[in-house]
């Protein structure tokens, strides 16, 4: 499938929506699947977010753990346990009573497939 117009996809992936809310991206980045962990930095200039979702892309990837740790020095930890294959989201992952911004987002996973690299995005709805 050949995409004509890149940008009409930005944009639709941009204004995806959380449960009656707009789902904003917080960061991205490649992880080694070697590694078994992989981490994303948020931007300082970030706001606090009621929820956020993961999505994993060019790769099939079993997320075992995904911890967030806020600006405030606390942290949430979620216990996932799922597979997912490329184009997947986790489901939303409620940080409802948190009021300082995310700072970063630690995550644990297993590889399906031997080497190469997965792409990850964090999404936020505030």
């Amino acid at each position: 499938m050949k995409i004509i117009y890149p940008f009409l996809l930005a944009i639709s992936l941009l204004s995806m929506s959380f449960i009656g809310t707009e789902q904003i991206r917080l960061g991205a980045g490649q992880i080694d699947l070697a590694t078994g962990e992989g981490e994303i930095i948020v931007s300082p200039h970030s706001k606090p977010q009621e929820a956020i979702q993961i999505s994993v892309a060019k790769a099939v990837v079993f997320i075992v753990k995904v911890e967030v740790f806020f600006g405030n020095n606390t942290q949430k930890s979620f216990d996932v346990n799922l597979e997912f294959k490329s184009d997947d989201f986790t489901h939303e992952l409620s940080l409802t009573g948190n009021t300082a911004s995310i700072e970063r987002v630690h995550f644990t996973f297993k590889p399906i497939a031997e080497g190469g690299r997965a792409v990850v995005q964090l999404w936020g709805s505030n």
